[in-house]
């Protein structure tokens, strides 16, 4: 069964899923100021998959019955003077959503809600391969330091991802 502990618990998840495409979204503002559009399109895209997210886990819980809260969205940090800064922002933030989806899986098999725990699986997957993107393209932008031909050329490349 559901608790209402874990039940709140993924309440405020699916906020923070939608803080983080508001957090993405702000990135990618930002990032199109600077004119790097191919980072910009790559944010823009991570910004709709966390709504994707956010959305999985509304259906969930809507799915077993459950009330479905949502509280306020804070306005996230935009002021990143770089794109290195605002990615290593982004991978900051995708190791806080690690901890916070580890934490959901933690109390559902402390409930023995195993429904709930088989659910998460995919968002623990998820993860891993979200810090792993977000870390590659810090370490990509690292080596590029201040070099304007480099840091275009991962601009070219972000920008070939698709939806």
């Amino acid at each position: 069964m559901l608790s209402e502990k874990l039940t709140q618990e993924l309440c405020d998840q699916v906020r923070f899923e939608y803080y983080s495409a508001y957090l993405y979204l702000g990135l990618s503002a930002q990032l199109d100021r600077m004119s790097y559009y191919g980072m910009s399109s790559w944010l823009r895209l991570q910004a709709t998959e966390e709504v994707t997210h956010g959305s999985k886990i509304f259906d969930y819980l809507l799915r077993r019955d459950k009330p479905v809260e949502l509280g306020p969205i804070d306005q996230p940090p935009m002021n990143f003077a770089s794109p290195l800064k605002a990615f290593e922002a982004a991978l900051a933030h995708e190791q806080k959503v690690s901890v916070r989806i580890d934490k959901l899986a933690q109390q559902a098999e402390a409930d023995h809600d195993y429904m709930t725990g088989s659910f998460l699986e995919w968002f623990l997957d998820e993860q891993v391969e979200e810090e792993r993107t977000v870390r590659q393209i810090v370490d990509r932008l690292k080596l590029a330091g201040d070099s304007v031909q480099s840091l275009f050329m991962i601009d070219a490349d972000l920008a070939k991802r698709n939806a």
